[in-house]
């Protein structure tokens, strides 16, 4: 990270820092998935921008894997370098030219970051990232959206006219006009956002009436093999989950939360799925549990104590799910990695799905 401001709030995956004059970035990171993310400090650090990497295992010293960014105090972020210069500075970090710099990865909290990113492979990283490969939280998507030019105060006072009043209203039109423009060009060129799986809400189904009809709208399995079908696997789509979980929970992306908050309705809402004869209850369920069960533990303690709507849509999903799960058909090994995610709830939480709600 050259160049990096002093003061700058600096994060990798569940711990930041306040960086200091001689801080360059960081060493020994792990194998695997990392989000880095930073905010700045004349923005009382409220504004998030973050990406993730990936680092594969280095069998020597020298084929390590190295990410050279540069900050740039126009655009205040961190960018990427030519290939040429990347090139020299990996060289030189490789040489421990810059080990007095970087700071050590935390490893004390690496088993529960694991939990979270675990699945999150190169490829995965590769697909969903953005155009710019950043995620922004909610306060810098505003921020980036609203910010406009603002005029020079006019010395000496303004007669309250009609001419005045009507040139203020056109300026108003003006600055509208700006605004709608900046937002298309953001969302084009900025967030892009990322390549996120559709989920859709529905299917239309042929031929059927009366109780399959029914039945078919509230099982999503038909749904959750068509999503299974656009990334892959099993695994990319537990992938897609913990990409979005990390990037709303880290890098506070309303995007991204709403992207799980679709998945996890639509995993937790599956029947057929979950019987011991569907190979998806071998090869998805019982790996999606251990998956939830992390995230879930990163909550508030009171978080489902709270009646806001992100909340109520969570306390559904959970009741469905749980529900779905008391089924004959389903497994006794996938009944009981469930029971333990719902012990969990109940005595970390005092939730108890599967019961109604006031």
């Amino acid at each position: 990270m050259l160049e990096c401001p002093d003061g700058l709030q600096f994060g990798i995956d569940n711990q930041f820092w306040e960086t200091g004059p001689q801080f360059k970035g960081l060493k020994a990171i792990p194998p695997g998935a990392h989000y880095v993310y930073f905010a700045l400090k004349d923005e009382n650090y409220e504004n998030r921008m973050g990406f993730f990497i990936h680092v594969r295992e280095a069998s020597q010293p020298d084929t390590q894997d190295v990410v050279v960014k540069k900050w740039s105090p126009e655009n205040q972020l961190f960018e990427s370098l030519g290939e040429q210069e990347t090139l020299a500075f990996s060289e030189s970090v490789r040489n421990m030219d810059f080990d007095r710099n970087l700071g050590a990865y935390p490893m004390d909290n690496l088993s529960q970051w694991q939990g979270l990113s675990g699945f999150i492979s190169r490829e995965v990283v590769d697909r969903l990232d953005s155009l710019n490969h950043y995620t922004l939280s909610e306060g810098k998507e505003r921020e980036l959206r609203d910010k406009e030019d603002v005029p020079a105060e006019e010395e000496g006072d303004i007669e309250k006219t009609m001419e005045a009043i009507e040139k203020q209203v056109r300026e108003e039109e003006a600055k509208q006009e700006k605004a709608a423009k900046r937002l298309y060009k953001y969302r084009e060129a900025f967030t892009g956002g990322s390549y996120y799986t559709d989920i859709p809400a529905k299917k239309v189904l042929h031929g059927l009436t009366g109780s399959a009809l029914t039945e078919a709208n509230f099982d999503k399995t038909s749904i959750l093999r068509d999503v299974l079908s656009k990334v892959g696997s099993p695994a990319a789509l537990l992938a897609e989950l913990q990409y979005a979980f990390v990037s709303f929970v880290v890098g506070e992306n309303l995007e991204s939360f709403e992207h799980w908050k679709r998945l996890v309705h639509l995993l937790c809402t599956c029947s057929a799925g979950l019987h011991a004869s569907d190979p998806l209850s071998a090869e998805l369920f019982m790996k999606f549990v251990p998956v939830m069960y992390e995230q879930l533990r990163q909550l508030p303690k009171d978080f489902f104590s709270d009646d806001l709507s992100k909340v109520s849509f969570l306390k559904d999903s959970l009741n469905a799910f749980s529900s779905n799960v008391e089924d004959e058909r389903v497994s006794p090994a996938l009944k009981a990695r469930a029971g333990k995610l719902r012990k969990m709830l109940q005595e970390e939480y005092g939730f108890y799905p599967a019961e109604s709600i006031d």
